[in-house]
Order: structure tokens, then sequence, then C-alpha cells
């Protein structure tokens, strides 16, 4: 078995906060979230700041984000106290 199917076996057993804890601890400071600020990626990133896993978590801004976008990126670095 690979490591790829051992890591996916292993976080098949554990909740989406254990997965996360254990692949951060697999690859310290090396785990990065790219989020879209969509609904499924804000609670990841609840998830990932509420539990203080080591993931960084990182928006693309191109320039032409919608002005509620922007907004709720602010709002959302405000909550967690970190950049996005």
């Amino acid at each position: 078995m690979n490591d790829l199917q051992s890591l996916e076996e292993l976080l098949k057993q554990v909740s989406v906060e254990e997965g996360l804890q254990k692949v951060a601890g697999l690859y310290p400071g090396k785990v990065k979230f790219s989020s879209s600020l969509g609904q499924e990626d804000q609670v990841l990133t609840d998830m990932i700041s509420r539990n203080s896993i080591d993931i960084s978590i990182f928006t693309l801004d191109t320039g032409r984000l919608f002005n509620e976008t922007y907004e709720l990126l602010e709002k959302t670095e405000l909550r967690y106290k970190k950049k996005a």
C-alpha cells in the first residue's frame, strides 16, 4: 500500500477536524489551504482556526473580486485574527 492509500484509509476513520490535525502533523509547517471564501471553505477555515491547527490559509486576490468578497474576507480575517 502506498502513502496516499494509507493516508486515505486513515482519514476515512476520523472526523474532519482530526483529519486536518493529522495531515498538519504529518507535514508540519507545509500544509496550505486555498480558500475561495465559499460556504464549504468558510467551514474549513472555522475548523482550522477554532482548533488552532497548523495549516496556513490563503485567498487569491485577482484584483477583480466583487466588493462583497473583499468585505467577507475582511470579516473572516477579523473574526479569526489572521490574514487569509
